[in-house]
């Protein structure tokens, strides 16, 4: 069985691995533009194998000015889901918006299955 807090550990530093982003196990204090972390969904029970998988959300702080933010995706997005692949399998990436008490910031969610 994989662990939650091993595999929250895993995503950070495979995170890290990439030019230009620095991992957490969760969401730092003041996060800026490269620092990513991974937030546990739903885990959901298989009925046909009756193992469990986890839905985690990366979460990578963008440049707030929105050409920026693109251009900091297309730098770094496929180092980023290549980085991530060997501990789950990556279902979707998109821009989102983080509501913080400083206001909404552009962010970068990559969502990945993993088995527990």
């Amino acid at each position: 069985r994989m662990s939650i807090v091993d595999t929250r550990a895993d995503l950070a530093a495979a995170a890290s691995g990439v030019v230009g982003i620095v991992g957490y196990p969760y969401r730092p204090p003041a996060p800026k533009a490269g620092d990513a972390w991974p937030l546990l969904g739903s885990m959901d029970r298989d009925p046909d194998t009756g193992q469990f998988a986890a839905l985690w959300r990366l979460v990578v702080m963008l440049p707030q000015a929105e050409q920026a933010a693109s251009a900091w995706m297309d730098a770094r997005l496929w180092d980023l889901v290549d980085a991530v692949s060997p501990y789950g399998f990556v279902d979707r990436m998109n821009p989102a918006v983080l509501t913080t008490g400083a206001g909404d910031q552009m962010v970068l969610e990559i969502q990945l299955r993993t088995e527990m």
